[in-house]
């Protein structure tokens, strides 16, 4: 079938979320879909919708009068050879088409299919062996025969009309085909034969379809005379189904994609995503609690301020901009040097190769990522928050594991799950090189630092950051930025104005001039700079260990358990939105395609 002229939107679509069901990895739910999916696709490319043969089957229990409606159908007598006293008599299909149809029907010739030629006008009808039979191999027949339907027509008798297994293989397929209901030997309850119609549909609404005159039909293959044998007949060879048969492979297509979505699916998703959410929420009240505990040592208060106020520094040079923000980003890098400084004379103390290296390397890091003051805090705060921190880390991965959603979450972790570095393998080795390859300056700061606290330090730094961007903002609003902008650009406008005037006249100002300029210029920054610095010591002054923590939305050290949270979600959200697509797409369908030809469930069926 071509993707380009049927549904090219839908269709894509359907591709795109088969390959989020396949990244997935372990996750049942997933794994379902992406077969299923993977199944109806399969469907589309090799399912020509141009080839004018519409195919029905009858499918059936052993002893029902299969063969028999068979034959009556198509007007041969023993077409489809039946027996009153061998059970499971028939064993390959047979298939009544017109000759020139037959190459169209492109039936597996490992299924053995026995043709006879008659002409049904665009129809193939095929009889199947018995679905509940002894003969297994009989089953793998029929199933292979119903994929290929389009429509399919469910035979049963009276006395058999309960049967669990037959009811079971009719749910197997029920979203997936068209469907027409026969009750056949109505002649052996003649005489209560309304009550046993109603039983029947009865049963069917509890399988989840609605019947009615238009598809349900009592029949019998013995007295065609009587009952609904000729409509159904006419129901059956209606040549509007010919005309339409490109829309009855479109909706075969979206019936195989209507299974992959069931309600099961789409429940399981959920259910796994509330479990994310919740634990999620575990995991940010545990760091929380984290916090809460070691911030309360008053080195670690101290050394917490501290810290909140040299991030608070760096972003408010941001904020404030223009000449006082040049003011504010020197002092804010002038402080994280000196730390720098500070940490490298502590490595040099050792006298070895290791501390010189180490110095080193918080010297540059500091420069680049200005994290040396945040060692102070995590120094502070001790060695448990750090313990804490890598058990939370070593849940979240454990969680993910066993709710199997590895696939969900980023590429380190999964990578991390799917290599086992112990086994001694090649590959192992290699993705552990290739791991330090590609990300080297962490895993060189992470070896030279003692205690390996790299990740403790971005941890912290995330969360600290956040607080650091809401200080500033309460320190430097907007008009207080233009306020302290105010007196250093006079000062600067009039001097750039002075020295303009006397370029242009040709007078040149003397050396004295620029450095009085400067000297006044940097004495015009004064007030402001004191005036945020008060702010800020205010600000910093009222800090408490809680405000982190009650800033604290999207820890650091929750990221994979997040990640997962917002991949999943995003997963669930396009597959519901697909399946609404879906749905209304066959709404469609249904208006096009002859009117009471077939029908669907009209709730949700058990996987």
């Amino acid at each position: 079938m071509s993707k380009a002229t049927f549904l090219p939107g839908f269709v894509q679509r359907v591709e795109r979320l088969d390959r989020m069901a396949q990244r997935a990895g372990s996750l049942d739910a997933a794994m379902r879909m992406s077969l299923r999916l993977g199944e109806a696709l399969r469907r589309l490319d090799s399912d020509d919708p141009t080839v004018p043969v519409v195919r029905v089957v009858l499918l059936g229990g052993t002893g029902v009068g299969k063969s028999a409606l068979f034959n009556a159908l198509i007007g041969r007598s023993q077409a489809s050879p039946t027996s009153d006293d061998v059970r499971c008599f028939t064993q390959k299909p047979f298939v009544a088409v017109s000759a020139q149809d037959r190459p169209l029907l492109n039936l597996p010739a490992e299924l053995d299919p026995q043709y006879i030629d008659v002409d049904l006008g665009g129809i193939a009808l095929i009889d199947t062996p018995d679905i509940d039979g002894a003969l297994r191999e009989n089953w793998h027949v029929t199933r292979a025969i119903v994929r290929r339907a389009d429509i399919v027509v469910y035979v049963t008798m009276p006395d058999r009309r309960s049967e669990f297994q037959v009811h079971q293989e009719l749910l197997a397929w029920a979203s997936l085909k068209r469907w027409y209901f026969v009750l056949n030997k109505a002649d052996q309850v003649s005489r209560v034969i309304d009550q046993v119609r109603d039983d029947f549909d009865g049963r069917l609404r509890d399988l989840g379809f609605e019947p009615h005159d238009g598809v349900r039909f009592v029949a019998s293959a013995t007295d065609q005379g009587r009952y609904d044998f000729s409509r159904m007949r006419q129901s059956l060879f209606n040549t509007r189904l010919v005309e339409s048969v490109e829309k009855l492979r479109a909706d075969g297509f979206l019936g195989y994609t209507s299974h992959a979505l069931s309600d099961q699916v789409v429940e399981a998703l959920a259910v796994r995503l509330e479990k994310v959410v919740e634990y999620e929420a575990e995991l940010n009240d545990r760091i929380r609690q984290v916090y809460r505990d070691s911030l309360e040592q008053p080195l670690a208060r101290h050394a917490f301020r501290v810290v909140v106020r040299e991030l608070a520094w760096r972003y408010l040079g941001e904020r404030i901009g223009w000449l006082m923000g040049v003011a504010v980003w020197l002092r804010a890098r002038a402080s994280a040097l000196n730390a720098s400084f500070h940490v490298a004379r502590l490595g040099l103390g050792r006298w070895n190769l290791i501390g010189l290296a180490r110095a080193g390397v918080s010297v540059l890091h500091a420069m680049l990522r200005g994290m040396v003051p945040l060692q102070r805090i995590l120094t502070a705060m001790g060695p448990k928050y750090r313990e804490e921190i890598r058990s939370i880390q070593a849940d979240a991965q454990r969680f993910l594991e066993d709710q199997q959603l590895t696939g969900f979450a980023p590429t380190a972790l999964s990578a991390s799950t799917s290599i086992d570095p112990a086994d001694g393998s090649a590959d192992a080795d290699g993705a552990a090189q290739q791991g330090k390859a590609n990300d080297w300056p962490r895993w060189v700061y992470q070896s030279l630092w003692e205690g390996g606290e790299g990740q403790e330090l971005e941890h912290l730094q995330t969360d600290l950051d956040n607080l650091g961007q809401q200080t500033a903002k309460q320190v430097g609003p907007w008009p207080l930025a233009v306020v302290t902008n105010i007196i250093p650009t006079a000062f600067a406008a009039h001097a750039l104005f002075r020295i303009g005037k006397a370029w242009l006249d040709a007078q040149y100002l003397p050396a004295a001039f620029y450095g009085m300029a400067i000297s006044l210029l940097l004495v015009s920054l004064l007030p402001g700079y004191l005036l945020l610095a008060w702010r800020m010591r205010r600000a910093c002054a009222a800090l408490e260990p809680r405000t982190l923590v009650d800033s604290v939305q999207h820890p650091l050290a929750t990221t994979p358990v997040r990640t997962v949270r917002e991949r999943l979600s995003e997963f669930l959200r396009e597959t519901v939105s697909l399946r609404s697509t879906l749905n209304q797409l066959r709404r469609e369908l249904d208006q096009e395609i002859p009117s009471a030809s077939t029908v669907r469930p009209s709730r949700p069926l058990a996987d």
